[in-house]
């Protein structure tokens, strides 16, 4: 039975993020943790193995519902010309579409060093939810952690300025 004005259909949770910092600075720690906490599997995409996009497609179908999809390193492959990988920023924007159209329940997140550039439709909104900036750590960010995650309130280092 249908109810007047309500929708029978279901809708499907599903979001992009770029993860972006320099190398060291723990995207793909922060990948695994989140795919822990949500109890997801995580399928990581090695692009420079894939040969061409049917491959690439045939991965997409290959994953599951509740599933995070990882692409690292995303940069190398769409501003590098040198890239021995024969994916390309076409080939990538057809895959996401893809992930966005898709029924199940995904998450997907891409790394990269930088954004500087890259193709701006990679990076739009509707194809990327949220882009989030991993800086290295430095002595505020450390005290920040140290506060939120040890309980450590007040320190000794804390009134050294120049670590």
């Amino acid at each position: 039975m249908r109810v007047a004005g309500m929708c029978s259909c279901i809708r499907v949770w599903k979001r992009c993020y770029l993860l972006y910092g320099q190398s060291g600075t723990r995207k793909s720690s922060f990948i695994a943790a989140a795919a822990n906490l949500l109890s997801y599997d995580v399928y990581y995409l090695n692009l420079s193995q894939i040969t061409d996009a049917d491959e690439l497609n045939s991965l997409l179908i290959q994953t599951m519902s509740k599933s995070l999809i990882a692409v690292e390193d995303l940069d190398r492959y769409v501003s590098d010309s040198r890239s021995s990988s024969r994916i390309n920023s076409s080939c990538l924007l057809n895959f996401m579409d893809r992930l966005l159209n898709s029924q199940d329940e995904r998450i997907s997140i891409f790394t990269m060093n930088s954004k500087d550039g890259i193709d701006l439709a990679l990076l739009r909104p509707g194809r990327i939810d949220m882009h989030i900036h991993f800086p290295l750590c430095n002595f505020a960010s450390f005290k920040n952690l140290s506060s939120n995650y040890l309980g450590v309130k007040e320190h000794k280092l804390n009134s050294v300025k120049n670590l």
